[in-house]
């Protein structure tokens, strides 16, 4: 990607200096990610997940945080792409049981659509169960609808509750210091993402 966008703009690099300058990038980039991974573990006897961290992150990686605290409480979780992903955000089974569940990081109370998403979601998986996680509250349409189609509802307190489970855990810390970017951060990265697949569909049309 970076030699495509040296060459767009008029630069014609040293193809084998441009790849040892990338490796000892990522070479950096995995240090740095270590350091992080120490800092956590060192914070005051250990790193831990607030209800007001979540308040502050991306919507993508709260979707990756819930499946973490699911893992961390014994179940076998996948985090579905972030296109396509059939009203499911997370699909967690344990026991032999199958649950979807949509993770919806709001600051104002989480609507019915969200309900209806993972009861369409729970028929799409051949889910036995389907549950909303937020870091909000509910509105009173969701509760009713929720109710007539036995989807599990937890709100702000049961989050808060999984989440003084999950900082007893022994949990990633490197994956952890992913996840725990605020949503500008994740963001940016979702730009240069963009960029970065435009940049290179431009080159293969040349």
């Amino acid at each position: 990607y970076l030699y495509m966008y040296m060459v767009e703009r008029g630069t014609s690099p040293d193809r084998s200096a441009l790849a040892a300058s990338v490796e000892a990038a990522r070479k950096e980039h995995r240090l740095q990610r270590l350091d992080a991974d120490l800092r956590m573990r060192g914070a005051d006897g250990g790193f831990a997940v607030t209800i007001d961290m979540i308040d502050a992150m991306g919507n993508y990686n709260f979707e990756r945080l819930v499946g973490m605290l699911y893992e961390s409480l014994g179940y076998r979780t996948e985090v579905t792409p972030k296109g396509g992903d059939q009203g499911a955000d997370v699909v967690v089974e344990k026991a032999g049981l199958r649950t979807v569940i949509q993770a919806k990081r709001y600051s104002n109370p989480v609507s019915n659509s969200a309900v209806q998403e993972a009861v369409a979601a729970k028929k799409f998986y051949a889910s036995q169960e389907a549950c909303v996680d937020s870091n909000s509250g509910f509105t009173r349409s969701a509760i009713d609808l929720a109710k007539h189609n036995a989807v599990e509802l937890l709100g702000r307190e049961q989050l808060t509750d999984m989440l003084m489970e999950f900082n007893r855990q022994p949990k990633d810390y490197s994956l952890l210091a992913q996840v725990m970017k605020p949503r500008e951060e994740e963001a940016a990265e979702a730009r240069y993402e963009r960029e970065r697949q435009a940049s290179a569909a431009r080159y293969e049309a040349e």
